[in-house]
């Protein structure tokens, strides 16, 4: 949920709290708050160890408040509820078009834009590898480390850590909250195996 400075941003910190309210009755894996540069909160989130109440405490007008799931129908649950109350406010629904458009459909809405990435453009040589890009872009502002993320998928080949405990280690970096660190333990698992199999 993104209010819009100069047009619904003003009064909207009961809308951000209700969001998050909404949210939270479907065990998101991760909600982060963004607080404008006004304010003297530091991002917060979950995976961070912050509660809900903490979340909700240092709401502003203008806090961006990203929440993530790993379940289509916990994401159709909260559409539904926000088509209920009528917030007033932006939500941006991101993720794969066809499961987006099938959440939307069942919760009764159309989206009214769409945006799409259109690729990596420059030297992409100097990328790491593709499963590696698919834990780490999952923050938005590229605070997860591919190299924090290759020594811990090493650790957990090596059976120092669980897949879980590595992905919740990246997802504290993520000051978003779009970090999912559900899909990352899948994929530090499904890499630490590949690694293990070719040792």
């Amino acid at each position: 949920m993104v209010p819009s400075r100069g047009l619904n941003a003003k009064g909207s910190t009961p809308k951000i709290k209700r969001f998050i309210e909404i949210c939270a009755k479907y065990d998101p894996v991760n909600i982060g708050c963004l607080y404008p540069s006004s304010a003297k909160a530091k991002p917060r989130g979950s995976l961070r160890g912050d509660s809900i109440d903490e979340l909700k405490a240092d709401v502003v007008d203008r806090t961006e408040t990203i929440v993530t799931f790993s379940d289509m129908d916990k994401v159709t649950s909260v559409l539904n509820d926000l088509r209920e109350a009528d917030l007033g406010v932006s939500v941006v629904v991101t993720g794969v078009f066809d499961k987006v458009f099938q959440c939307c459909h069942e919760a009764g809405l159309t989206p009214h834009t769409v945006n799409m990435a259109l690729g990596i453009e420059g030297k992409t040589e100097r990328l790491p590898e593709r499963k590696i890009l698919d834990v780490v872009t999952m923050c938005g502002h590229g605070l997860v480390s591919p190299y924090l993320a290759e020594d811990l998928i090493e650790k957990v080949k090596k059976g120092r850590t669980t897949p879980e405990e590595a992905a919740k280690k990246l997802g504290i970096n993520c000051v978003c909250g779009a970090f999912n660190p559900a899909r990352a333990a899948e994929l530090i698992k499904e890499m630490a195996a590949l690694a293990q199999g070719r040792a």
